[in-house]
């Protein structure tokens, strides 16, 4: 598709949702002449020149993005991205990077209320609204920054894996999240999410009972979170994932040991983590629990309890031990006590106490 052809493809998107805004909120004919002679709230988006203009805009969409008005953002963002031409974008470098920041800002948009929709179960719209996400971070386009694309590509790929576990499609979803794994391995530490990738594909492999290959996707997604967060405290010298040295020993001591307790930077699709089968029946393995809160669990706290999953499923008890005594602390210093996880975590660490008398017994502060 060309420029002119993704131009053509966001007036369509745009007048689609304006159409349906329109219906829902009662617009009359009148206030719909109005709006299209100028009249009315849209004259306030005419400073002098379209440098300004489009900064204007830019704002507006960061307010949006700020109060998380994503469908809001992205009625805003279509209208005006489809009547830029190439022309008025490469006449001036000021220009360009506004519309590619303006652009990325419509692809986000996109994968936050496909994600939304994934959830209330308007599965189609879902689709149909990564699929825009995927037609904008396509290489013809030329209005959007090259390191941009790449960046939303691979996080547009993730969601699309997502969607597609959903649909109970894993070896369609298999496919996205290796797309999205490959884009953010070239881009080698600038991605966004690559971490939650990994997550995501433990996750994935888990459903497919394939435990061995989901156990080393959680470790390396852990030997991520951790050495970020290492240099965020400033105890690695270098930067970028590909500096990551950290042993296992080091990965499983515990990340409080270091501070390491709080918010990363990287997100992850958290509804599908802990969720991975075993064998019919099998009820040993615990999963995330099946609420709202399971959308709270941090990266950390997912990776930890993610890998321990899968130790218990290859029968490394010991192994499974450490890393569920590791989320344990994870939660408890991102999430607390009451977090319903954090029982959940505690029950399994006595349960693998209970089978395997051998494994010294945590001692978690406070238990009941």
């Amino acid at each position: 598709m060309s420029d002119e052809g993704l131009h053509s493809s966001l007036q369509s998107a745009s007048q689609a949702d304006r159409d349906r805004e329109r219906k829902s909120d009662g617009e009359t004919e009148g206030e719909r002449d109005r709006e299209e002679r100028g009249e009315g709230e849209s004259s306030v988006w005419r400073p002098e020149t379209l440098h300004e203009k489009l900064i204007s805009i830019n704002n507006d969409a960061m307010r949006l993005q700020k109060d998380g008005s994503y469908s809001k953002m992205i009625n805003l963002l279509e209208e005006v991205l489809g009547h830029i031409t190439p022309a008025e974008v490469h006449s001036d470098p000021n220009i360009s990077a506004v519309i590619s920041s303006l652009f990325e800002k419509l692809v986000v948009s996109y994968n936050s209320v496909a994600m939304r929709l994934l959830k209330e179960g308007q599965y189609a719209e879902s689709l149909r609204t990564l699929k825009q996400a995927d037609t904008i971070t396509q290489p013809h386009n030329s209005f959007m920054a090259d390191s941009a694309k790449k960046v939303l590509k691979a996080v547009t790929f993730n969601n699309l894996g997502c969607y597609y576990k959903h649909q109970d499609q894993p070896h369609t979803a298999y496919q996205y999240l290796k797309k999205a794994l490959a884009i953010e391995t070239k881009l080698k530490g600038k991605s966004q999410n690559p971490a939650g990738t990994h997550l995501n594909i433990c996750a994935l492999l888990s459903h497919m009972g394939r435990h061995d290959e989901a156990r080393k996707h959680a470790y390396v997604a852990l030997k991520m979170l951790v050495t970020e967060k290492r240099k965020i405290l400033g105890l690695e010298e270098t930067t970028g994932f590909r500096s990551v040295t950290l042993s296992e020993e080091q990965v499983m001591s515990g990340a409080n040991n270091d501070g390491l307790s709080g918010p990363t930077k990287a997100q992850t699709c958290t509804a599908n983590l802990g969720r991975g089968g075993g064998m019919k029946g099998d009820d040993s393995v615990p999963k995330l629990p099946p609420s709202s809160e399971a959308a709270e669990t941090t990266p950390l706290t997912a990776a930890y309890f993610n890998l321990a999953v899968e130790c218990q499923h290859l029968r490394r008890y010991s192994e499974g031990h450490r890393a569920f005594c590791r989320a344990l602390e994870s939660c408890e210093a991102e999430l607390g006590r009451e977090h319903a996880l954090y029982g959940q975590i505690l029950r399994s660490i006595r349960n693998i106490e209970k089978k395997e008398t051998h494994i010294t017994p945590y001692a978690a502060p406070m238990e009941n």
